[in-house]
């Protein structure tokens, strides 16, 4: 937490700065502080999506898991919606990577979409991603009771630890 709080104040105008500070408060529940960032740096989506890279999905990750948290109706669907636009400008590019699969499921989670947003896990699991913290991702709270949630956590663990049994590492449990 501390080091991303420094990077993005010794480097104020970096994006990556940025985007690291709000994956970090958003994977440490801060939700207040997501929006109080989101708040005073940009003010608005419209703002954010003329900072952000058109193929930048982690501060809408954490916005809108933290505008979720909050019970942030209207916020949450202005996010949404300027999130999907540029999910749809990336696939019209030809976006399909593991990377992009894995912010396709966090949008759909986050929209409410469990099944396409499960799909989309999968796919990004298939694809690579690797992340042993995929069971707390802020993202998908609301899917992290279901058994189509848990499965993929599984597998993405035992695909894990297959990678780290050739390294001779400890297994995660």
């Amino acid at each position: 937490m501390a080091a991303a709080g420094e990077q993005s104040g010794a480097a104020p105008k970096s994006r990556d700065a940025a985007q690291s500070l709000f994956a970090t408060l958003s994977g440490a529940a801060r939700d207040a502080e997501v929006l109080a960032l989101y708040g005073e740096r940009w003010g608005d989506v419209a703002a954010l999506d003329a900072y952000f890279y058109p193929t930048a999905s982690e501060p809408y990750a954490a916005i809108s898991a933290a505008q979720r948290a909050q019970d942030e109706k209207a916020p949450l669907a202005e996010t949404l919606a300027h999130w999907r636009k540029r999910l749809e400008f990336q696939r019209e590019q030809g976006y399909a990577s593991a990377g992009f699969a894995m912010n396709e499921a966090r949008y759909f989670a986050l929209a409410g979409e469990r099944v396409t947003a499960v799909q989309a896990l999968t796919r990004a699991i298939d694809l690579g991603i690797r992340d042993p913290l995929l069971g707390r991702d802020p993202a998908f709270a609301a899917l992290r009771d279901g058994p189509d949630f848990k499965a993929q956590v599984t597998r993405m663990i035992a695909l894990i630890n297959i990678e780290r049994a050739k390294l001779d590492m400890a297994p995660l449990p």
